[in-house]
């Protein structure tokens, strides 16, 4: 269909592609009828409104009104292209959820080399289950379009990041790198490999949690089948010298090579060879190129960048795990290891006591000696508390009370106090003086003197 060339066309084919509503359709109709408008303000309205995304308005101002639907998805925008099909940005007419939409059509549908590339790259991501690897949900065929649906990263590539902020910084790259040597251990672990690490297919979300994409050119270990064989598969500058040759030795270790050149691109904001492969040629050295802080960095990459995949890391699990060292230096990983032992041994003890330094048992030896002490001269000597006095009446003399029960009769004098008419009473010890063989010696004394000796009454059990 032709351009439109009016704003009744342009919401014809709006209506052909069932992407508004008849009745949103409705409004803008009466409005162009109220105030005539060119197609491409109208189109900008719709914009502005929502109604359309910027991608669906120039296909629309083209005359295309199909295909915006593939399977159950609505197509939003183009994201890019892979080894294997267009991408796009879609969302799920139901559940709204927007996913990355991989689509095989026209003569790549037809050419079954590509159409077998397509479906290993289905099977092969729906057999990975990892942080650090785009997810596959859904793989469809309508009107001779293959589809995969994928996990949708909100973010950007490594190329993207190091083109727009040039070389990043060491630890942010070395993050990255831990990431990415996660994700694919775990491909690795699955029998998978990926042959086509490049910092296209490194995408680091807004979170930054690194993804690892496009797994159209990777290939199952136990898997016979060999689609190219003795072709060089991979971007030239990224893949290792035995992938450039086409060999059959290709393995993992092929992946930690490619893995450390888009590092190196991440250092330095080129690729390592970018106009020919890199044979048999040793390593770049990147020192020349690098910024400073990236010595511990430059170690990591230029053994996994060796010529010989002897030379180089055997596995992405010892590459994840010598760039953990770089980030936490082995004082750092000691101190984590010793607080999480800590933490697991608290628990499962059955006493919460604490071990103290010699310095805390002399203290506690000390402090033990003198409640000791305290302790002994409270049973002997126990405090006497003051008595209260009362304010005499004018003119008076003040009267003083005598001790009471349990006190030291020393601490206050004593008194006679009458008790009838059986004489006088010492009112220190409440017995009548009418006998000298039963009185006291404190019955004896002048009035007013304390006793000479006085020994404490046993004090009772509480």
């Amino acid at each position: 269909m032709p351009a439109p060339a009016t704003a009744d066309e342009l919401l014809t084919v709006v209506e052909k592609s069932r992407l508004v509503s008849a009745a949103v359709l409705g409004t803008y109709r009466t409005r162009a009828a109220a105030e005539p408008l060119p197609p491409n303000r109208v189109a900008d309205r719709m914009v502005e409104d929502g109604v359309l995304t910027p991608f669906q308005a120039a296909l629309l101002m083209e005359g295309k009104s199909r295909p915006f639907f593939v399977g159950p998805y609505k197509v939003l925008s183009r994201i890019g292209s892979g080894s294997s099909g267009v991408v796009y940005l879609c969302e799920h007419v139901g559940m709204r959820r927007k996913v990355a939409v991989k689509v095989l059509q026209g003569r790549r549908a037809k050419d079954e080399v590509a159409l077998q590339r397509f479906l290993r790259e289905a099977r092969a991501a729906a057999a990975l289950n990892h942080p650090n690897v785009v997810h596959a949900l859904d793989l469809g065929l309508e009107n001779d379009i293959h589809y995969l649906s994928m996990e949708y990263v909100d973010g950007s590539s490594l190329m993207k990041l190091v083109r727009d902020e040039g070389p990043l910084a060491p630890r942010r790259l070395a993050d990255y790198l831990r990431q990415a040597a996660a994700g694919l251990a775990h491909a690795h672990a699955a029998g998978l490999i990926h042959r086509d690490v490049t910092p296209s297919n490194i995408m680091v979300g807004r979170d930054g949690v690194v993804k690892l994409l496009d797994l159209g050119l990777a290939r199952f270990t136990e898997c016979d089948e060999n689609l190219t064989q003795g072709a060089p598969l991979g971007v030239l500058g990224y893949i290792a010298p035995e992938q450039e040759r086409g060999d059959d030795s290709v393995d993992a270790r092929s992946d930690i090579f490619s893995l450390g050149a888009t590092i190196y691109f991440g250092m330095t904001g080129r690729a390592p060879n970018p106009r020919r492969g890199v044979s048999d040629t040793p390593a770049p050295k990147a020192r020349a190129s690098a910024s400073d802080g990236f010595e511990p960095l430059l170690e990591i990459v230029e053994r996994m960048m060796a010529p010989r995949p002897d030379d180089r890391f055997q596995t992405a699990y010892e590459v994840a795990e010598a760039v953990t060292r770089f980030l936490e230096p082995p004082d750092a990983v000691s101190a984590h290891a010793s607080v999480a032992a800590a933490e697991t041994a608290v628990p499962e003890a059955e006493s919460t006591d604490f071990v103290l330094g010699p310095a805390h048992d002399a203290a506690a030896e000390a402090c033990a000696e003198t409640a000791d002490a305290n302790f002994a001269f409270t049973e002997v000597h126990e405090p006497v508390k003051p008595v209260r006095r009362q304010p005499a009446a004018p003119g008076r003399r003040p009267r003083s009370r005598g001790p009471t029960r349990g006190r030291n009769p020393s601490a206050r004098p004593h008194r006679r106090a009458r008790t009838g008419s059986s004489g006088s009473a010492c009112r220190s010890c409440w017995r009548s003086r009418s006998s000298s063989a039963s009185a006291p010696a404190c019955c004896f004394e002048p009035k007013g003197r304390p006793p000479r000796t006085w020994s404490p009454r046993p004090r009772r059990a509480p």
